[in-house]
């Protein structure tokens, strides 16, 4: 859409440009007719007519001349003009064209910062992750190692086996509780 835009805006400064162009062409044409003009003579016959009618031709050929003039200066003004516009458009389409291109450079940056920072987040996450599994292998270790470390210590000394009635056999152990809790209910399976 903004190249439809820019390529509607390019051929319209184009076509000032020519109109403008055409004008000057036309004025300087015309300008250059009007000089190639012959210029009024008197045709002497006879009489050569009265001073006042001398002098007034003389005049009206003079403001001709310098109305021919002012119109090929003014001409040559709107030609300049128009050429200094023209010039502004182009320095215009140029620096709308430059600034269309900078939002696209400013997009791609974000989208290019938007995809680092979320692809830092997700190894992020994946770290916690890792770091949250360890630490929780870590606390288990802990806890199981003061488990290991506050229980009762049991060590059998002296121990006898003993058949009673000669069928029920028996036995009989000393046992020291050496641990940092006692021992209770203490059971065998033997």
């Amino acid at each position: 859409m903004l190249r439809a835009e820019l390529s509607a805006i390019q051929k319209a400064l184009a076509d000032a440009i020519q109109q403008h162009s055409d004008a000057a062409r036309y004025a300087a044409k015309s300008a250059e007719e009007s000089r190639r003009e012959p210029i009024r003579t008197i045709i002497v016959s006879g009489a050569l007519g009265t001073v006042d009618e001398i002098n007034a031709d003389a005049t009206r050929k003079r403001e001709d001349y310098w109305q021919q003039e002012r119109l090929i200066k003014w001409t040559k003004r709107a030609f300049i003009a128009a050429s200094i516009y023209a010039g502004i458009a182009v320095i215009q389409v140029l620096v709308f064209a430059l600034q269309w291109q900078e939002p696209k450079a400013l997009q791609s940056a974000t989208r290019n910062a938007v995809c680092v920072a979320s692809n830092t987040l997700i190894e992020t996450q994946r770290s916690n992750r890792a770091q949250e599994i360890s630490s929780s292998k870590a606390l288990q270790a802990t806890i199981d190692n003061f488990h290991l470390e506050q229980r009762a210590w049991l060590q059998i000394g002296n121990w006898s086996f003993v058949m009673n009635d000669k069928t029920t056999p028996s036995y009989q152990a000393l046992i020291f509780d050496s641990g940092k809790t006692p021992a209770i209910d203490v059971t065998t399976l033997i």
